[in-house]
């Protein structure tokens, strides 16, 4: 466990060193704030759909020094604490073998290695999902009203983390009802504490609910059968933002394929070692379904909530799950299925750690810091980046990007709205020669998508071309300027 918590370690915080990207731009913006109450109030503003408990640790943490790296920090310590925490909840549930099978998979995870070095609240509320299951099943047990209250804290701080906790919560509390109805009085009081210490926040429900950040999810990733399917093979070894035949690509979904043959195989072998599961069992297959069905079925009502991002509260029950699948085969096929298992893991995480890693707009920003001087500017053609690159631009930098009426001084102003761009042939031309007189006399970068257009600037001469790998390519171009733009 020692080793499996190590290594765990060791590939978040790799993964960790990457660039700010997508969402968590949304973090920075509220937990880059001055006070405590300041990112309370950006929390409950439109800009959030989510409640506040992340966001609190991640300003806590960016007071430690850079934010760009130290707003992950809640994310990664849950997610490294996450290793041993399974192995302990599998130790309860379904044996030591599978705990440990369990434990490497989730060290392994691709997806659990990604949010654990992600700015966002999902990492931290499995984390507490996971401990307060631990918890509960210690109470159960009769060990004092200690326990009671400490699931109580832990339960009510994972609804606090993010709303996706209340699928696998009443998961764990309809089996703990059915399996434990001796217990009913102290259960029924944790969840009624759980219900209390929630109230301060139920009105901010309604609020997210009616945010126009709600159709998100739905606007770019349609619940559809195809979806749901892909959904659930990257829940355990795939990233969120790319396709499966690039994480864990080829190779990896063969060995997922070999993974499942073997569990098949090995089923048949021990149809006749079938039977009922013991009640810890069933409370891990409950709470490794609760997020996929709980979120499929929200989904067919409602604005679809179903992503891999959603399922990742059950990801250490699903880790738990399969290693109890493994422990129960019989040893050739289980060796096999293990093996394959962790092996389609660790070709998805080495790859979310190299070519598929997030946009270089770190690297990017650290050479233009090097390079500039004072009155310099910077011109965005990368028309879907909303601020990763000026989180790491030093200041001042008159940053333009096409089609934006004014050039932005600091990092979230085209969150909150107070930079407005638009598309089209006269904005880009507007924003071209904007860019070309800020940087007259001086030195023009302009970043841009590998693919996408870098255009040629009246007055200045291209000096150097660079070249940055990551999901999205990045190039950089260095501009000097050469004389009186016609």
């Amino acid at each position: 466990m020692a080793a499996l918590a190590l290594a765990g370690l060791l590939l978040r915080v790799v993964c960790a060193r990457q660039s700010i990207f997508g969402d968590e731009l949304f973090t920075y913006e509220i937990a880059t704030r001055p006070g405590l109450g300041d990112v309370l109030d950006g929390v409950r503003s439109p800009l959030e759909i989510t409640p506040p408990l992340f966001f609190v640790l991640a300003w806590a943490s960016a007071q430690l020094g850079d934010p760009t790296f130290l707003l992950r920090l809640p994310s990664l310590v849950a997610g490294v604490a996450l290793i041993p925490l399974v192995y302990a909840l599998g130790i309860r549930t379904v044996g030591e073998r599978a705990a440990l099978l369990g434990a490497a998979l989730a060290a392994l995870s691709p997806l659990a290695v990604f949010f654990s070095a992600e700015a966002r609240a999902y990492m931290l509320t499995a984390f507490l999902v996971c401990a307060s299951t631990l918890v509960l099943l210690n109470a159960l047990e009769n060990r004092g009203r200690g326990w009671w209250a400490l699931f109580a804290a832990c339960a009510a701080a994972a609804l606090y983390a993010h709303y996706t906790a209340a699928l696998p919560l009443a998961a764990q509390a309809a089996w703990a009802l059915w399996a434990h109805r001796e217990r009913l009085r102290p259960l029924l009081i944790a969840h009624g504490a759980v219900a209390i210490a929630f109230l301060p926040w139920i009105g901010e429900i309604q609020a997210d609910r009616e945010s126009g950040f709600q159709t998100a999810i739905e606007n770019v990733w349609p619940f559809t059968l195809e979806f749901f399917a892909r959904s659930l093979v990257t829940w355990l070894a795939g990233n969120p933002i790319v396709g499966l035949t690039r994480v864990p690509g080829t190779a990896g979904l063969v060995l997922l394929a070999v993974a499942v043959a073997a569990a098949v195989a090995g089923a048949i072998a021990a149809r006749r070692r079938l039977r009922l599961p013991a009640p810890p069992v069933l409370l891990i297959v409950a709470l490794a379904a609760a997020a996929p069905a709980g979120a499929a079925l929200y989904s067919l009502v409602a604005s679809s909530i179903f992503v891999p991002r959603t399922l990742l509260v059950s990801l250490p029950a699903l880790c738990l799950a399969l290693g109890g699948l493994g422990a129960w085969l019989p040893r050739p096929w289980a060796a096999g299925y293990a093996a394959a298992l962790l092996a389609a893991c660790a070709v998805g995480t080495v790859q979310i750690l190299t070519g598929e890693r997030r946009p270089a707009y770190r690297a990017v920003a650290a050479e233009v810091n090097a390079a500039s001087r004072p009155g310099d500017a910077v011109l965005e053609t990368v028309r879907f980046d909303v601020g990763m690159l000026e989180v790491n631009l030093e200041r001042p930098f008159a940053l333009y990007r096409i089609g934006c009426e004014r050039p932005f001084t600091a990092p979230g102003q085209a969150l909150t709205g107070q930079i407005a761009c638009r598309g089209g042939a006269e904005a880009a031309e507007r924003s071209l020669r904007d860019v070309a007189r800020a940087a007259r006399g001086g030195r023009l970068f302009v970043v841009s998508s590998e693919a996408g257009p870098a255009p040629d600037v009246p007055g200045f001469r291209l000096e150097e071309r660079q070249s940055f790998g990551g999901l999205d390519r990045l190039e950089l171009r260095s501009y000097a300027w050469s004389g009186d733009a016609r």
